[in-house]
């Protein structure tokens, strides 16, 4: 039974841990909420400042609802000093040499009993403020919550009903607006190239049931990208595959994950078009030693008519690997080596590119309810798309927090 609720609690809990990156989550510093299988809350800032944790409060605690959120902001110093003040490609933390409030997070959970003889139903709303919130947007609902500010934004990354039937070895459904299934998360301030490829949520349904105390499968359908954007309500009878497969035993884990239908694009100016895109993942976990853990994340995707009415494609391969000091700090060495072979995924612009890049970091929770991140990058590209499309290489300095609600 502890490995059916395993099991269980992987499927679900890819489907919201991630920053937006990627759907599978093998480190348990980043998550900004406790997985729905358990019942231990790690104390958030409302608890330390007031003494009372708001998950324990009667009303949320009879009816299974739990609460929380976090903040994260953080600020990159980038030497080159570009004019445009961007480090793109670089994504979360974009901007050069000026903080940045990153997100401001609330989610409102009702988990579901995943091991019992009975019909249960629960669900979960998101809702996210600032400069994340744009790479978490989905067109026809995210881009209608318009707001001044250029860089801060409003989303809805989740919101989704689930029901658990008791069939066979359990089945849960997952029914609305939902995190994705493909890549992995990471707990560095800057994302990686493969996971900006990677698509955020989508919408629609899903289905997962463990075949075994070890395999479980996922599938469901969802609906189409637009210009190879998170698509909501338009051209709602465009509808997509989504699934995976996790193997989970002892300190391994792995996961193949793909998503796979039609986008609605406008890439040559001829007006919309369909044509397949296809998006897979292959993510792989170790850990060693009970301290050591490692993540080899390999993505490909391909899209029948990109640029110029030309096929695209796009793949790469990242490594991590963290090492826990203590019970407050973690380090940890991110590299990767990924190819937009047409240009559709990093620059937008039909341009074929090749990047390259590594990232070092430290995890350090002073307090349990706080953790600060710095980290140290360099990229190479073989094109000069850094430092205001002048450079093929670029050097950053960052430190960003993330404060548990």
């Amino acid at each position: 039974m502890k490995k059916f609720k395993l099991m269980i609690f992987i499927i679900i809990y890819i489907a919201y841990a991630k920053s937006y990156a990627g759907g599978f989550s093998s480190d348990p510093s980043i998550r900004e909420a406790p997985p729905p299988a358990t019942d231990t809350q790690t104390q958030g800032l409302i608890h330390a400042l007031t003494g009372i944790n708001p998950n324990d409060v009667d009303l949320l605690k009879e009816r299974n609802i739990r609460f929380g959120g976090a903040i994260g902001a953080g600020i990159t110093y980038n030497p080159a000093s570009p004019t445009d003040r961007s480090n793109g490609p670089m994504i979360f933390n974009d901007r050069s040499n000026e903080f940045q409030f990153n997100r401001f997070r609330l989610f409102l959970q009702k988990d579901v009993n995943l091991s019992g003889n009975n019909w249960d139903i629960g669900g979960r709303f998101d809702f996210v403020v600032g400069a994340d919130a744009r790479y978490a947007a989905a067109i026809g609902l995210d881009d209608k919550f318009t707001t001044k500010n250029r860089f801060n934004k409003v989303a809805l990354p989740q919101f989704y009903a689930q029901i658990f039937a008791p069939y066979g070895n359990g089945i849960t459904a997952q029914i609305g607006h939902f995190f994705t299934l493909i890549g992995s998360a990471t707990p560095f301030y800057s994302l990686s190239y493969t996971a900006f490829s990677e698509p955020s949520s989508h919408t629609g349904v899903l289905l997962n049931t463990p075949l075994n105390d070890n395999l479980t499968i996922s599938a469901g359908a969802v609906l189409g990208t637009v210009d190879t954007l998170d698509n909501f309500d338009n051209n709602p009878g465009t509808w997509n595959f989504l699934g995976s497969a996790t193997w989970a035993k002892a300190s391994t884990a792995a996961m193949l994950s793909v998503v796979s239908g039609d986008d609605n694009s406008d890439l040559s100016g001829l007006g919309k078009q369909s044509s397949n895109r296809t998006h897979a993942s292959l993510v792989l976990t170790q850990d060693f030693a009970q301290k050591w853990h490692y993540k080899l994340q390999h993505d490909h995707g391909y899209q029948a008519l990109g640029f110029n009415e030309k096929s695209a494609r796009w793949y790469g391969i990242e490594q991590d690997l963290m090492y826990d000091v203590s019970q407050q700090v973690t380090v940890g060495l991110r590299g990767e080596w990924f190819r937009d072979q047409n240009g559709l995924k990093v620059m937008f612009d039909g341009v074929p590119a090749t990047y390259y890049g590594i990232t070092a970091g430290l995890f350090w929770k002073p307090v349990k309810w706080i953790t600060l991140r710095p980290e140290l990058r360099y990229d190479i590209s073989s094109n000069p798309v850094y430092n205001d499309l002048t450079d093929r290489q670029q050097f950053t300095v960052a430190t960003s927090f993330v404060i548990k609600l």
